[in-house]
Order: structure tokens, then sequence, then C-alpha cells
């Protein structure tokens, strides 16, 4: 089975040469081209699977490119690099046939995910559905990594929630690795010869989320210039794995539906229904009863996704399964170095077994791959980690005062994220969503104001859209809010003080 190619584009040698090296340590088989005009000719000479190209380079820009690929016939998919991302970038991209694009600077594993996504789909389209000599995905599940009760019992309920046709609905904190579940799910069941493809609802502009999951036709807006199958056709026969489902549209959520009850859709642009086969994998981190409850997801919709609903344990409830995730994450990062670390000195590793991880397993592994890096020795001493963790572990000495100044630390800084939380959003309920307004009243600048507001994973669509759901309801509602009573945000799963 061959490797996939990709071309990479680029007038900046140092971001093809990291194309080449995330995507070539991915099993990738990865060329690199200067320009526009280089990369049309090698398109129009050897198959490439799919195209990461930079929107803005001195001559023909990345959609110049793009243009003339379609117009030269070749059929592959375009990821578009940008420096400059909004709104009307993705647009764009989207209407002149790019299946992605991805701002820059971007991660490595940002890169590979959305490298990998593009392959899925593109891999589901030509499959139809069947399984033929090119299907290159794996057979064998994701390794959920663990010896804890908790871990336990998430693996049995995949173990008997995956042969089911069942929609699930993936409950947990950001990091815990839902999507790993969803994956888990999709290969331990019997649509497992099919196509698993995912979307970030979170993650694609609301103007173009409608035709990525529904696809179009020709001529529905411009720049359609062909048919274009969706997401859903795409997971004919298979699996579509919708992460952040509550960051969905009203609209969409309609639209969704339907899908779900009828078992048909229609394209955008298109007047036929066509019958679609997919089971539906969600995944969410925020309280979608609370959402329900606020009018921002639809309730019939909620119970369609919420068949089985899988919670995934944060890492701070199965802790005694730190030491396996380290010793997992320090294998896979000794290839980033000669001489790598072998292990945690006794302080390192107390330090992380005290500390209370809020970003979780994405978290974890993320420390461990710093220590790796900045270690100098073979072994990680406590230096080597970041602050955070070496003030909120429990201290290696079992000295009880020292213990119990750390314990209260910790429990002050949940206390004043709790708060910081609930204060915004008191603000954003009262100003319906307006970030700016709400920044003012709290006296801080607005970019400091949208960092808390990431930190704590709050949007101000949904506030907008409560605000515009509550014009209808009179002065009541509006005066609950003005008294800072118009309901808590949802806490994130498991959070204590």
């Amino acid at each position: 089975m061959r490797a996939d190619r990709i071309l990479a584009v680029d007038d900046e040698l140092h971001v093809r040469e990291l194309c080449r090296e995330v995507l070539e340590a991915d099993g990738y088989q990865v060329d690199v081209a200067e320009t526009a005009a280089d990369a049309l000719e090698r398109l129009q000479q050897d198959p490439y699977d799919l195209v990461l190209t930079d929107l803005k380079m001195p001559r023909e820009s990345g959609i110049d490119l793009l243009r003339a690929a379609r117009k030269a016939a070749v059929d592959v998919p375009f990821v578009l690099l940008t420096g400059y991302p909004s709104i009307e970038t993705a647009v764009e991209a989207v209407r002149e046939g790019a299946e992605d694009f991805l701002p820059k600077p971007f991660s490595k594993d940002h890169l590979a995910r959305v490298v990998r996504r593009v392959l899925e789909r593109r891999r589901g389209e030509r499959r139809n559905g069947q399984v033929g000599p090119g299907f290159s995905g794996t057979l064998e599940p994701p390794r959920l990594i663990g010896r804890s009760r908790a871990v336990e019992r998430l693996r049995e309920l995949i173990r008997r929630a995956a042969p089911t046709e069942s929609n699930v609905l993936i409950l947990g904190e950001s990091g815990t690795g839902k999507e790993l579940v969803a994956r888990s799910l999709h290969i331990l069941s019997p649509r497992r010869l099919r196509a698993f493809v995912p979307l970030d609802c979170a993650a694609v502009p609301e103007d173009l989320i409608e035709s990525e999951l529904l696809g179009h036709e020709e001529g529905a807006f411009a720049g359609a210039v062909a048919r274009r199958p969706g997401l859903i056709e795409s997971a004919a026969g298979g699996t579509l794995f919708l992460d952040k489902i509550g960051d969905l549209s009203p609209r969409l959520q309609a639209k969704l539906l339907r899908v779900l009850e009828e078992g048909k859709l229609r394209r955008v642009g298109g007047r036929e229904w066509l019958p679609v086969d997919v089971r539906v994998v969600a995944a969410t981190q925020v309280d979608l009863p609370a959402a329900v409850g606020r009018g921002q997801f639809r309730e019939d919709l909620y119970f369609r996704l919420n068949v089985i609903p899988v919670a995934v344990p944060p890492l701070r409830e199965r802790s005694e399964d730190i030491p396996l995730l380290v010793e997992a994450f320090l294998a896979e990062f000794a290839g980033c170095r000669p001489d790598p670390p072998r292990q945690l000195a006794p302080a390192a590793q107390e330090a992380l077994l005290g500390y209370p991880w809020p970003g979780n397993v994405r978290e974890l592994r993320n420390t461990i791959e710093r220590m790796v890096s900045l270690a100098t020795t073979r072994t990680i001493e406590l230096q080597d980690a970041p602050a955070e963790i070496v003030a909120g572990g429990v201290p290696p000495s079992g000295d009880e005062a020292a213990a119990s100044h750390v314990a209260f630390r910790r429990a002050k800084r949940l206390t004043v994220d709790r708060f910081e939380r609930e204060y915004l959003h008191c603000l954003l309920t009262v100003h319906g969503g307006n970030v700016t307004r709400s920044a003012r009243e709290a006296g801080m600048k607005r970019s400091a104001f949208q960092r808390l507001m990431r930190k704590h994973q709050l949007s101000s669509r949904g506030y907008r859209q409560a605000a515009c759901t509550a014009a209808g309801g009179g002065a009541e509602m509006t005066g609950t809010a003005r008294r800072g009573t118009g309901g808590s945000p949802p806490p994130r799963g498991g959070e204590t003080a």
C-alpha cells in the first residue's frame, strides 16, 4: 500500500521544511515547490493526494494555483495556508474549491490533524461506501492508556456501544480524548470498513458549514463551479463525528435533525432529496441540557444525539493513570532527540501527580514534550517542568505544612477560576454577547477580556443568540439578566472547589 503523496508549496523555505518534517514523520511522501508555476508543472507530471499551498506568494497566489490545477483537470484536494485568516478568506478559498485552510502560524499537531482529516474525507468520497484496493484506514482501535476504574468503565461502555447503530454523544472537558473515543467506536463497529469523517463544528465559519455538511450543486452560489458532496455523503455507510456540536447554529441544528429523523438530505442549491446511511457520533464540552434550557440548542436534536451518552473522565479523576501516560509520551518523544531522557526524577513525578491538569491529557502530553525538549540530562528534573506545575505539585519532602499550603493554593485557584467564569457570564448576559461593552464595564482591555473568554471556553455567539431569543419574551428575562441572575454558566464536567 503506497503512502499518500503531498505537495507543499510556499515561498518561505522554513515553512516548506516544516511541512516536510511533520508530514514525513507521519508516513507521507512529501515534495516541495517554491512557486505556483513549479507546483503546477509537478501536478501535471505526477499524481498527488493533497496540495498544501501558501495563499500569498510573490507571483501567482495559492488561489491562482488552484484555478490553474482545476483548468488542467488535476483532481487533487487543496489546503490553503494563510497568515491573514478571515471569514472572507475562508469563503473565497472554499468557493474556489479548496478543501480547507490553515492559518499561520500553525502548530505541528494542527497541520497533521488538518491533513489527516482532508485525506480521510477524500478517501470516503472515492470509495462512495465501497471498500476497494485504495482503503488505507486502520482496523486497530486507538489505544486508551490507563488502568484506573474510570478508564476500564469507559472501555467497557465503548465495547458495548460500538456494535449498535445508535447515535452516541461523547461528553467531556477539552483535552480528554473525545475524538479518540469516537474513532474507537467506529473501528469496533460493523461500519469500520467505511469512512470515519470528522468535523470540528467550531472551526468552520458559519457561512460555510452548511455546504461543508450537506454539499452543494453547481451554481448554488458564486464560485460553485461543480457539484460537491458534503461530509454527510462522504461518510455514507460509515461514521460522521461532529465535535463541539454545541457550536452548531440553530439553522444547521434543524437541518441536521431532519437528516437524523428522515435519513435523507438535500444539497445546497439542490431540489432532489438524497437518501443517506450514516451513524452520527457527536461530542461536546458544554452542558447541552443547560443550553437547551437557554434556547441555544434544540431539545429534539439533543434527544436524537444523546441515545447513548459516553462520559470521558477528566485526568484529575484518574490521576493513577498519569505514570502510564508519562511513560507513553516519553517513548513517543524519544525520537525528537539523539540522546533523549529516559525517566523522570522523583520530584518531577510527584509534581505531575499533584497538578490538577485543567487541560487534561492534551496538556500532559504537551508538558512532557516541553520537558523532553528542555532537559539537559537523561533524567528529567523538577526544574524542567513549567512553573505552574512546580507550584501546584505536592512537595516530595512530605512536609505537611508545605502540602497544606499547596492544597490551599490549588483550592484558591479553582475558586478564582469559578468566580471569573461566573462574572464573565453575567457581563455577557447583560450586554447580549457584546464583548466590547462587557470589557468596558469590567474595566479591561477587549483583548484581555477575550483571553479570559477563551480560558473559560465562553463564546459570545451563544449569548447573542440567547438575547435575540429573549427579545420576543419581553422585559422579564432582560430584568433577570440585569439583576445578574440569568443562570450560571455550565461548570466544566467534574469541576470541584
